[in-house]
């Protein structure tokens, strides 16, 4: 129930996601040839693209997994995109308190 909050929220709010993937990272230079096109063809920059096809997926997902149709294969997908999303976007690794030890330290 939480990613289909969340999936809906985040198509709702499609432009503050996109930034948050503009800030956070960058498209290769080795994959501008294909990024060009998709931009031209969508009208919107790769960031936007990007924000919309996760979104999406995460609702989708989420969907489907309420739904139990084919759920094993989904609840991969949102593992995937919930380890990938937090390795890549969010900055949980220099946020204070511990000692900036994390989830890492065996202390």
């Amino acid at each position: 129930m939480l990613f289909i909050y969340a999936g809906a929220t985040k198509l709702f709010g499609i432009q503050q996601t996109a930034d948050l993937i503009a800030t956070k990272f960058s498209i290769p230079e080795a994959f501008a040839s294909y990024t060009a096109p998709l931009e031209s063809a969508t009208g919107m920059p790769t960031p936007q693209v990007l924000a919309v096809v996760v979104d999406s997926l995460e609702l989708l997902a989420a969907l489907v997994i309420a739904l139990n149709f084919g759920a094993r294969f989904f609840l991969f997908v949102s593992v995937l995109h919930v380890g990938i999303s937090t390795c890549y976007l969010y900055d949980f690794r220099n946020q204070p308190g511990h000692g900036n030890a994390g989830c890492w330290s065996m202390s």
